[in-house]
């Protein structure tokens, strides 16, 4: 018994192409997302350590 292989539609092409950019755009949010993130959590970070009238660490100086 002979087994046919069936054909893959032309369609194909333009399917793996749209799955290709919308891995790289959720990609790209997620990446946006992460470092948007990280900046509110040091501007955060610097307004509590201001808010409490204590100096970052990278602001005290040696005796």
């Amino acid at each position: 018994m002979i087994q046919t292989v069936p054909m893959i539609p032309p369609e194909t092409a333009e399917c793996w192409t749209g799955m290709c950019y919308f891995a790289k755009n959720v990609m790209k949010f997620f990446r946006e997302l992460c470092h948007t993130l990280y900046d509110l959590l040091k501007f955060l970070t610097l307004v509590t350590i201001v808010g409490t009238g204590l100096r970052p660490v990278w602001q005290v100086e040696a005796n």
